[in-house]
């Protein structure tokens, strides 16, 4: 009786010494002012398991069955709201501690596992120490946990404060240091803003001193190139006709450059006969109006450029025609009928071809059969590259006829070209 008695007084000046307080923790809770929270290691804490836990088939029951049972989680941080870190504690001796319930276990923690929000897991091989104003709660498998609170020493109150005090300084320091290096780029990028203003401001001068163009996403509005007033679009698209070679492709591209006071200067083009195509371009075409730029707050007429795209898609059919060559005229007759053709869109071009011979020449091509190339050409212009076209302002479609070949095995056969003379003849026909 009198060793037992000895064995409680040994253990309750070990537990006085050890801790000045047992505290359990049910709910959150936060360490108080002066004090600090610890967990710990190899010694014997209680903690009380949730119902779950003893129940097959779930992680606190399978962490409780492992060679080194797994207890999770303590959660800690500086709000109750949002843990930074939250450990699991790895312990053995684990068994029901006595005059509790069932649910209640006696553990001895060896080592923790630490969850902690931006560096992962990590292992901690010593007390688990909770400074004060943390939050403590315990989670996932635990109901309640036993840790020890102590009383923050002198020594280590005034390494803390020291510590504060230090980190003070150097969190001014750092401040003053930066709102210096903030100081000096915010001048440094002045200095780059006033050089970069100079800068354009003399290239912006160069330019209208020098006369070179802006490009449209330089002017206060983009410019159309348009078609002048009263054009004859038929002959424009003649001309145009003999300059696009066709078949070739179907897109042309052209660079047309117009001075600060709206006329068209120049014309360059990769794709064409530039020297051909610029009297063309300042015949028949014209700026909407003209460039305009605004540079601090003022507005200039400026030189600009605008390109082109001229497309042309040909379309050929292979004809054939006969041809009555009279005293007083031509008249064309067709292969398939073999009656007189006067509504072929190809007759009149072959009329003026034919019309254009000399007349030993009109009058050798008698009854023989002409062959040509029936050609007509969609022709039109837009503002904007091929890839970015924007205002289509011309189109004009250009037919005509490709070289002509007369068949030399081939001619019309006498009585019915007598039969439409004859006819001709009745009617008062030239022939």
């Amino acid at each position: 009786m009198k060793k037992l008695f000895l064995a409680v007084l040994a253990l309750l000046a070990t537990a006085f010494v050890y801790a000045q307080k047992v505290v359990l923790l049910t709910t959150g809770s936060r360490v108080p002012e002066g004090k600090k929270w610890v967990v710990p290691l190899k010694r014997s804490i209680l903690v009380k398991m949730i119902p779950e836990a003893f129940q097959k088939g779930n992680m606190c029951s399978s962490g409780l069955l492992k060679d080194v049972p797994m207890i999770a989680g303590l959660s800690v941080g500086p709000t109750p709201y949002a843990p930074t870190d939250v450990y699991s504690i790895h312990c053995t001796g684990v068994k029901t501690a006595a005059a509790t319930t069932p649910a209640t276990l006696s553990v001895v923690p060896v080592y923790f596992l630490c969850n902690r929000i931006g560096h992962g897991i990590i292992r901690i091989d010593e007390n688990v120490v909770i400074k004060e104003g943390m939050y403590v709660m315990p989670t996932v498998c635990m109901a309640s946990i036993q840790v020890l609170e102590y009383d923050i020493a002198p020594a280590e109150m005034a390494a803390r404060n020291a510590a504060a005090v230090a980190a003070a300084k150097a969190e001014a320091a750092a401040e003053k240091a930066e709102a210096a290096a903030k100081k000096a780029e915010e001048k440094k990028q002045e200095e780059a803003e006033a050089q970069r203003k100079q800068q354009e401001e003399d290239y912006f001068r160069e330019r209208l001193d020098k006369g070179k163009p802006f490009g449209m996403d330089e002017l206060d509005r983009p410019v159309r190139i348009v078609l002048k007033e009263d054009v004859d679009t038929v002959m424009a698209g003649r001309e145009l006709a003999r300059l696009l070679p066709s078949g070739k492709r179907e897109f042309y591209s052209c660079r047309v450059e117009v001075d600060a006071t709206g006329n068209i200067i120049d014309v360059e083009s990769e794709d064409l006969n530039a020297e051909a195509l610029r009297p063309l371009v300042t015949k028949y075409l014209k700026p909407a109006r003209r460039g305009m730029v605004t540079h601090q707050h003022k507005q200039y007429d400026v030189p600009f450029y605008q390109y082109l795209t001229l497309q042309i898609i040909t379309e050929k059919k292979e004809v054939s025609s006969y041809v009555l060559a009279g005293k007083k005229g031509i008249v064309f007759i067709s292969p398939k009928t073999e009656q007189k053709d006067t509504t072929s869109p190809y007759v009149p071009f072959l009329r003026y071809y034919v019309n254009n011979l000399p007349e030993k020449e009109q009058k050798s091509l008698h009854r023989r059969l002409l062959h040509t190339v029936y050609v007509r050409q969609y022709i039109s212009i837009s503002n904007g590259k091929p890839s970015q076209l924007s205002g289509k302002f011309f189109e004009q479609v250009v037919p005509g006829i490709g070289a002509v070949e007369v068949d030399p095995n081939a001619r019309l056969k006498n009585e019915v070209a007598n039969k439409i003379v004859s006819g001709a003849l009745i009617l008062g026909s030239f022939l």
